[in-house]
C-alpha cells in the first residue's frame, strides 16, 4: 500500500468539498431542543388552563384571591411561550439546513424573548404574581427586598441567556460573512 503525504495533510485535496462549519447543526439542535421546550410549557399551559375552566370564560374570577389581572398576565405568558417555541423551532430547522431566513428569525425570536420576559416580569410584579409578602417572615423587610431582587436577576438572566448569546452570536463578521454564502 503506497501511503502520500496527500493523504495525510489537512488541506482537502483538488477534487474534495470542503466541509462548512457545525455551529449551524450545534445552534440549531439547541435551538430544537429549547423550542420544545416552550411548546410544551406552553402547550400543558393552555391545557391546564382548560381544565381550569379558564379557557373560555373568566367568570367566577377572582378565585382564591386570584386576581383577573394576574390571570391574564399569566395567558400571556404561556401563549407567548408557545408561539416564540414555534419561531425557535422553525428557526432551529432551517438553521440547519443553512437557510438564510433562519438567521432572522432567530434575532426576531431573541429580541421577543427579551422582550417578553421584561414585560411579563413586570407585570408579574404589578400584579401580585412576584411579592416580598411571600418570604419568611424571620426576614427583614430589606432581607426580602434584596432577595425579591436577587430572584429576578437570576430569573432573567436564565430565561436571556441564549436569546443575548444568539444577538452577540450573529453579529460577529466572519458569521455573517458565512451566512451571506448560504
Amino acid at each position: 500500500m503506497d501511503v502520500t503525504r496527500a493523504e495525510w495533510s489537512d488541506e482537502p485535496a483538488p477534487t474534495q468539498v470542503r466541509v462548512g462549519s457545525k455551529w449551524p447543526s450545534v445552534l440549531g439542535v439547541i435551538s430544537i431542543v429549547l423550542s420544545m421546550w416552550g411548546i410544551f410549557a406552553g402547550g400543558c399551559g393552555v391545557l391546564a388552563m382548560a381544565g381550569m375552566g379558564m379557557g373560555g370564560s373568566f367568570s367566577g374570577l377572582p378565585r382564591n384571591g386570584v386576581s383577573l389581572a394576574r390571570v391574564w398576565v399569566n395567558t400571556a405568558h404561556i401563549a407567548g411561550a408557545f408561539v416564540l417555541g414555534v419561531v425557535l423551532l422553525v428557526a432551529g430547522i432551517s438553521l440547519i439546513n443553512r437557510r438564510r431566513g433562519a438567521v432572522r428569525l432567530i434575532l426576531i425570536w431573541a429580541w421577543s424573548r427579551i422582550a417578553l420576559a421584561v414585560v411579563i416580569m413586570v407585570l408579574k410584579m404589578g400584579t401580585g404574581g412576584i411579592t416580598i409578602n411571600q418570604m419568611p417572615q424571620g426576614l427583614t423587610q430589606s432581607a426580602k427586598v434584596f432577595w425579591t431582587v436577587i430572584g429576578i436577576v437570576i430569573g432573567l438572566s436564565l430565561v436571556t441567556a441564549y436569546p443575548v448569546f444568539n444577538l452577540i452570536w450573529f453579529r460577529r463578521g466572519r458569521i455573517r460573512e458565512e451566512v451571506r454564502g448560504w
